[in-house]
C-alpha cells in the first residue's frame, strides 16, 4: 500500500457479492471521485480528491495484474469514503477477467454471524461447513474487519481462515474505518503481514 493512502486513509462468485444489495454496477467505472473536493487539505498540498484517485489507480492496478501471488491488501478510511466500492470494482474486475475464481465479500457481521451460528449448532458439521466456505476461495473481502476486534470466538476464526488463506498464497482483502495499530486485540501475526 503506497505511503499517502496509509497517512491519508490510515453461492460465492457474483451472485454472493450483489447478496444484499445491487452490486453489479459498482465498477471502477462507477467509482466518482467528483464526490472528493478538490480544494487542498489542510498542511499539505493535495486534496482528498487527489488521494482517492490514486487509491482507484492502486485498486485498478491491482486487479488488473492480479495473481495468485499478488499481495493482501487493507483499506482504512472513515466512513463513507469509498472501500466498499473499491472492493467490489476489484472483485468484479477479477470475476470479469478470470470467472472461475472464487471470490467471497462479507460483511464483518455476516462474518461473526456465521461463527456463531456455527458455534451455535454445536457440531463439528457446522464448523466444517463454516470453514470450507472461507478457506476454500481465492480472494476473502471483508468489509468493517474492526468490528470483529474484541470478539473471541471470532478473531480466532478470522485468524485461522487468514492464516489458511495467506498460507495457500490467496488473497484477503480488508477495509476498516480504524488502522491496524488502533485495534489493540488485532493478533500482532495478522498486523505484520
Amino acid at each position: 500500500m503506497c505511503r499517502c493512502m496509509k497517512e491519508i486513509l490510515s453461492g460465492l462468485m457474483l451472485e454472493r457479492l450483489s447478496r444484499t444489495a445491487n452490486t453489479t454496477n459498482i465498477t471502477f467505472e462507477t467509482f466518482s471521485l467528483d464526490f472528493y473536493p478538490g480544494e487542498p487539505l489542510p498542511g499539505v498540498n493535495y486534496s482528498a480528491r487527489d488521494v482517492m484517485r490514486r487509491a482507484w489507480e492502486e485498486c485498478k492496478t491491482y486487479a488488473r495484474s492480479f495473481t495468485p501471488n499478488s499481495r493482501s491488501m487493507f483499506f482504512q478510511g472513515p466512513t463513507g469514503l469509498g472501500k466498499t466500492h473499491l472492493m467490489h470494482s476489484i472483485a468484479h474486475f477479477i470475476l470479469q477477467k478470470n470467472p472461475s475464481s472464487r471470490i467471497l465479500y462479507v460483511t464483518s457481521e455476516e462474518f461473526t454471524n456465521e461463527v456463531i451460528e456455527a458455534i451455535r449448532n454445536s457440531n463439528n458439521t457446522a464448523m466444517t461447513k463454516f470453514r470450507e466456505k472461507y478457506r476454500n476461495i481465492d480472494v476473502l473481502l471483508i468489509d468493517d474487519v474492526q468490528f470483529i476486534i474484541g470478539k473471541e470466538s471470532t478473531q480466532e476464526e478470522f485468524f485461522h481462515t487468514f492464516n489458511t488463506l495467506h498460507g495457500a498464497n490467496k488473497q484477503i482483502i480488508l477495509s476498516s474505518d480504524r488502522p491496524p495499530k488502533d485495534m489493540d486485540i488485532l493478533e500482532d501475526r495478522i498486523r505484520s503481514r
